[in-house]
């Protein structure tokens, strides 16, 4: 009998558990974020095309369901077993649609776990080729994560939001304590990318990333201020996936008579373009923030809709819990964009252009809202002065095709 290579029978068993935890991952944050998966919400979706829109809600639950009890599946699927490839194939399938109808699903952690995933379609025993595209993407992730909070907009966000609490009632040596460890922060992000690319540095990569993501558990989580509990899960799953992913020493990029099939090698190519070249177009706008790894990076878009008290009656009891008295408009009240996708979907708003558009324009329509009810209002809160903001009547959002100039 031909003794079986104990390398290969190790690195199968840890490609299985990456395989493995990635699921558990998905599966714990659709769970979380059960609303924004199904259609029958008050929150609007916004959809790709409008020939994947309007299914009927039972449509909807269904598939929602079928994709949860296949991650179920797969999380438990004994090593080797048949038909894995199939389960992760049909799976694939409904993300597609189910990304395609609404892209307020197009969270970070949702598109990361399933580009991770998609290698696995492929029989490839050679464990570095499979897990190539997780190593990129988790690279990738770390280093434009902190390159995007490089600037302003982060050093606002981090002073004026996340650090808020700790500087209420703190002392000018606090105060300056704590906002210069904020201007380490994306630096720290960066050096954890470069690190995990290096075997000799390695370790301290995995290590700096464990604690930096135990951080946030601790920060964001149920010992902390309790906050978009949907990325606690992310976090867990990131500390155990990263130390999966980056042994000790062990190069990256696979020996070249080793690179893996046609097929994987290709995919593999299409994965590190959109993770490590297309972020960058999000810059100009031309590539969503969240698959960008914006990941608190205050360069997230702000939508309030300003409401007179007849618009508030006209959109009736099921806004009521998202409606607040305004604190920028007197006699107002507003429905704010991130707030109300939090309360209502527990995700955060994807605020591109687009997908504040639709929103928009859905919630003046199911209103019936006239230019006499209210507004929409639109501006980067962290680059106010830099890239001004937009106003519009209730009109004007019902006939346009994309949003005008900002007014500085």
């Amino acid at each position: 009998m031909k003794r079986r290579d104990a390398s290969v029978e190790g690195m199968t068993e840890r490609a299985e558990w990456v395989r493995r935890i990635s699921c558990l991952g998905m599966l714990l944050g659709m769970l979380l974020s059960w609303k924004v998966w199904i259609s029958e919400r008050v929150f609007p979706l916004a959809p790709v095309w409008d020939a994947v829109a309007g299914w009927p809600h039972a449509v909807a639950g269904v598939l929602y369901a079928v994709a949860l009890l296949l991650l179920a599946a797969m999380v438990v699927w004994p090593r080797g077993g048949r038909g894995m490839r199939g389960t992760l194939g049909v799976w694939l399938m409904l993300m597609l649609v189910l990304f395609l109808q609404d892209q307020m699903r197009w969270q970070p952690w949702a598109y990361q776990y399933v580009l991770c995933l998609i290698p696995f379609l492929f029989a490839e025993r050679n464990e570095r080729a499979l897990l190539l595209a997780a190593r990129v993407i988790f690279i990738a992730t770390y280093v434009w994560g902190g390159l995007h909070k490089l600037g302003t907009p982060f050093a606002r966000f981090f002073e004026t939001t996340l650090a808020k609490s700790l500087l209420a009632d703190a002392g000018e040596v606090t105060r300056t304590l704590v906002l210069g460890a904020g201007q380490t922060i994306p630096f720290a992000e960066i050096l954890i990318g470069v690190l995990l690319v290096v075997p000799k540095s390695r370790k301290f990569g995995v290590l700096f990333a464990c604690l930096m993501h135990a951080g946030i558990l601790l920060w964001k989580g149920p010992f902390g201020d309790a906050s978009n509990s949907v990325i606690w899960p992310w976090n867990a799953c990131m500390i155990v996936l990263v130390i999966l992913l980056f042994p000790k020493g062990e190069a990256i990029l696979p020996a070249k008579e080793k690179a893996g099939s046609p097929s994987l090698r290709v995919v593999t190519v299409i994965i590190v373009i959109l993770v490590g070249i297309m972020p960058l177009f999000s810059l100009f706008g031309r590539w969503p923030r969240y698959l960008s790894f914006h990941l608190y990076s205050g360069h997230q878009q702000r939508m309030l809709v300003g409401l007179k008290p007849s618009g508030k009656a006209k959109l009736g009891e099921a806004f009521r819990p998202s409606i607040r008295e305004s604190a920028n408009w007197p006699g107002y009240s507003e429905i704010e964009g991130m707030t109300w996708a939090f309360d209502d979907l527990n995700v955060p708003l994807v605020s591109d252009d687009d997908v504040i558009l639709q929103i928009a324009k859905q919630l003046v329509a199911r209103g019936g809202l006239t230019d006499n009810d209210g507004f929409v209002y639109i501006d980067y809160p962290m680059l106010l002065k830099e890239r001004g903001w937009r106003r519009y009547l209730p009109s004007e959002i019902a006939t346009m095709e994309e949003f005008g100039p900002p007014t500085r």
